[in-house]
Parts: structure tokens; sequence; C-alpha cells
């Protein structure tokens, strides 16, 4: 699947907005910057209260752009079976933890459920998971 590398962007709006990624108080209190004070995004980061509006609003136009490069540069399939596999939706059966991010997209319940019925026949290369 086609698809642009976002990681460097990601850390710079990071850098540019004084957020980081802590998982101890320990790490926390060697990163902060005692002039701001900071909330929990989630999922380890934080960010200076300040700057949470403008951290998401441009975090958001960096996805966005992502999102448009891809669907203009794969077809919905290629999209499905890319994001099935990255979170690994053939061990469970499940590809509701994906489900949010297919409708990102903009692809309809009917085709992401066809797509899901023959991912789990070929797995997206031909060999039958069950």
């Amino acid at each position: 699947m086609k698809t642009i590398d976002i990681n460097d962007s990601i850390s710079n709006i990071l850098t540019k907005y004084s957020a980081f990624y802590a998982f101890s108080k320990k790490s926390f209190l060697e990163q902060q910057n005692k002039d701001y004070t900071y909330k929990g995004v989630g999922a380890g980061l934080y960010c200076p209260e300040v700057f949470m509006e403008d951290l998401d609003k441009e975090i958001q136009e960096i996805l966005e752009s992502k999102t448009k490069y891809e669907l203009e540069n794969n077809t919905p399939e290629q999209i499905m079976t890319y994001l099935f596999d990255n979170y690994e939706c053939y061990y469970t059966g499940d590809y509701s933890a994906v489900y949010e991010e297919l409708k990102d997209y903009g692809f309809s319940d009917e085709l992401i459920e066809e797509t899901w019925e023959s991912y789990c026949i070929y797995n997206g290369n031909g060999s039958l998971i069950w």
C-alpha cells in the first residue's frame, strides 16, 4: 500500500508545542518545562494546556493529508487489508478495533463488511485462515 511517513511531522509538532511522552512520574518530571501546566492527552502524551488546541489541530491536519494521499493512491480494498493486517485482526477474527479508522476513510459499513469477508477467506495473500 502506498502511504506517507508522518513520524517526522508529528515529532516536529510535539517539539514545537513542548509536548512529550512520559510513562512514569520520573520521566514526566525530567521532561516538563516548569513554565507550563501540562495536561495528559492520552497514551502517555503530555502537552502544555495552552497549546492543546493548536497541537490537536496540527496533528489532525497531518492525519487528514495522510488519509487523502492514501485514498488517492490506493483502492479501498488495499487500505482495508493493510489496516486489518496492521491491527492483526486475523488473530481474533474481529475488526472492531479498526472500525472507526476505516470509517474515517469514508468507507460504508457494507463495503467494510464485504472486504472483511473476503479478507477472512484469503487474508490478502491467498492463504486460507479459517
